[in-house]
């Protein structure tokens, strides 16, 4: 049968196998999509991206106030001389 189609043996089961991924994440987002709009609430994993993402920018502000230097004179915003 696959001989017909003109495809090997190892081609159709890596598309079988992407295939399944792909209806399995369908499915999964889809589920996620419906339990927001009815209950109006978010995921449990939603409420742990966005406290890692929280974590993550407060973080990255705490590390840049600590290497912000002032522009002195002859510099732009970036702390780059200009070359002009």
């Amino acid at each position: 049968m696959l001989e017909e189609l003109g495809i090997s043996f190892g081609t159709a089961l890596i598309l079988l196998i992407v295939l399944y991924y792909v209806v399995k994440n369908g499915v999964k987002n889809g589920m996620k999509q419906a339990w927001r709009d009815i209950t109006g609430e978010k995921t449990a994993e939603e409420k742990q991206w966005e406290a890692y993402a929280d974590q993550f920018q407060r973080d990255c502000e705490e590390a840049n106030t600590d290497k912000v230097e002032p522009a002195g004179e002859g510099t732009d915003n970036s702390g780059l001389k200009n070359r002009g």
